[in-house]
């Protein structure tokens, strides 16, 4: 008889067993192993349909196996915590799901045979018994274990991380440092490039265009002022075809605002309930995000880890020249993945500094300050990177957690 091992790698490229034992028995993946192709596996971004349909089945296998860590650990734990959400994160970032054959007596005291290819493939287990763990063979929701010696193959934070991201934290946040700024040394890094998947490049650009055209209404909202739906939708249909659903309430909402308030729109003036405008003043931050995803498929140069104010007119000029000019937004070029990854780390690690600085009972962070309006522009750019970095999540859900 014969068991099987799983094994969940967060790298795109197939990375071949070459240890003891035999190679896998199955393997399949969500994405392009190439690195000019570093996107879902969908009819929409070439892939066959036969393709898709096994993007779709892997996705709802980790979303599934996603909710067993989180029910596994509470039952283990008693409540939820880092040691879990770290193991959720993996699973969230799997990019490949491999499947090794072994005789019926292989247990976890075996699993070091797969520590050379687990450490390439960042890549964690999953046995017959239930349980989650690294090529060390750490049961990776025992509460047991948190903070045991290494030499039981169990240790604080012990979810693997790939050399590409740690070398990446410790050069950014090093930076970060020197700036004044201290990140916690427990909060795991960004994926390297040799795990990241973006969406495709006209995506992002209609994402960098409506987030453009909800801040104009946003703005317009603050400042009491009417704003010209029928011209908006004239020139910009790309933008209220991609709206979010609370996009859309919010400008359906402002449009039924200044409807039935027509003379004073007559006027040049225009009331807008504490409601409407409580919900304009986070959307009108939405130039920021605007800017950074313009930046990230070429169109603006910006200094992504300082905060220089958004300049509108260039960022508008800049999204509107594509379509005026007949580009094809499908081939704009996106940053490279060194470039998104590092301004990934830096905008995260000092989303951490951010939120740290707001809270009652900061953590030492250092001596580094940050103005009033950049805890909202690490906001803005958070959202937008979170967002261009994992294709399956929605706009509206992004995961904001440090």
């Amino acid at each position: 008889m014969s068991i099987y091992v799983n094994a969940y790698s967060t790298v795109r490229a197939d990375v071949p067993f070459r240890g003891p034992g035999e190679p896998a028995i199955a393997s399949r993946e969500l994405c392009f192993d190439s690195p000019d192709r570093p996107f879902l596996k969908t009819t929409a971004n070439g892939a066959s349909e036969d393709e898709e349909q096994q993007t779709r089945e892997l996705l709802e296998h980790l979303a599934g196996f996603e909710g067993y860590v989180a029910t596994q650990g509470e039952e283990r734990f008693g409540s939820f915590n880092s040691y879990i959400h770290s193991v959720m994160q993996h699973i969230h970032s799997v990019r490949r799901h491999y499947v090794f054959e072994r005789d019926d007596d292989f247990d976890f005291s075996h699993l070091g045979e797969f520590a050379d290819w687990a450490r390439e493939a960042n890549a964690v287990f999953f046995l017959t018994d239930g349980t989650v763990r690294n090529a060390g063979g750490a049961d990776l929701l025992d509460p047991a274990q948190i903070g045991s010696s290494q030499a039981s193959g169990a240790q604080a934070n012990s979810v693997p991380q790939h050399p590409g991201s740690v070398e990446r934290m410790r050069r950014v946040r090093g930076d970060l440092w020197r700036k004044g700024f201290r990140v916690a040394t427990t909060l795991p890094p960004v994926r390297s490039e040799a795990e990241v998947l973006l969406r495709p490049a006209e995506e992002v650009f209609n994402r960098a265009v409506t987030l453009s055209v909800v801040a104009t209404v946003a703005v317009a909202v603050l400042n009491g002022e009417p704003v010209d739906f029928d011209a908006l939708r004239s020139g910009s249909r790309r933008a209220f075809d991609h709206l979010t659903p609370i996009e859309r309430s919010f400008l359906d909402t402002a449009e039924a605002a200044q409807a039935v308030q027509g003379t004073q729109e007559a006027q040049g003036t225009q009331a807008y309930n504490q409601e409407l405008q409580d919900d304009a003043y986070q959307l009108a931050w939405a130039y920021t995000a605007a800017e950074f995803l313009a930046w990230a498929v070429g169109l603006i140069d910006i200094d992504v880890f300082g905060f220089a104010p958004v300049d509108l007119p260039a960022l508008r000029t800049a999204l509107r020249a594509v379509d005026r000019e007949g580009r094809d937004a499908s081939a704009l070029p996106l940053r490279s993945l060194p470039e998104i990854c590092d301004a990934s780390e830096h905008i995260y690690s000092l989303r951490w500094v951010s939120v740290e600085l707001q809270s009652d009972s900061p953590s030492q962070t250092g001596p580094g300050t940050l103005q009033p309006q950049d805890h909202s522009t690490l906001v803005e750019r958070h959202r937008a990177v979170a967002w261009l970095t994992d294709p399956v999540i929605a706009y509206d859900d992004v995961d904001l957690s440090t």
